[in-house]
């Protein structure tokens, strides 16, 4: 099972570097997409080597998601936020609950990070 984890953004600079550092540890063998919204602030410079993929296009949610979409090669989809902290297991329970066939999507709680001041 490959995950393609696609992470929408816009000016999210003061996030995204420990944000997708944390998020390349907790899920290393996965394909990690940064969907852009043209950031007028460093986001898409500073995502860009954390990155597999950096796709830019205008602002508005749903078409980055789209994109990155578009961009990616696993056979699971993951749309992860940039403020959030993903689990330590995250693409293990991913599995373990997709293997079950009466599951066709899911979510995990979350605990939203507070920007550095």
């Amino acid at each position: 099972m490959q995950f393609s984890i696609i992470v929408p953004v816009f000016n999210e600079a003061p996030l995204i570097r420990r944000f997708l550092q944390q998020l390349r540890e907790r899920t290393p063998d996965a394909e990690i997409i940064v969907a852009d919204g043209k950031s007028s602030d460093e986001t898409a410079d500073l995502a860009a080597g954390l990155c597999d993929q950096l796709v830019v296009r205008e602002p508005n949610r749903a078409a980055q998601m789209n994109l990155g979409a578009r961009a990616a090669s696993g056979d699971v989809l993951w749309f992860v936020h940039g403020d959030v902290e993903v689990p330590q297991e995250s693409l293990s329970e991913i599995a373990r609950i997709l293997a079950e066939r009466s599951v066709a999507g899911g979510f995990f709680r979350i605990r939203l990070v507070k920007p550095p001041i």
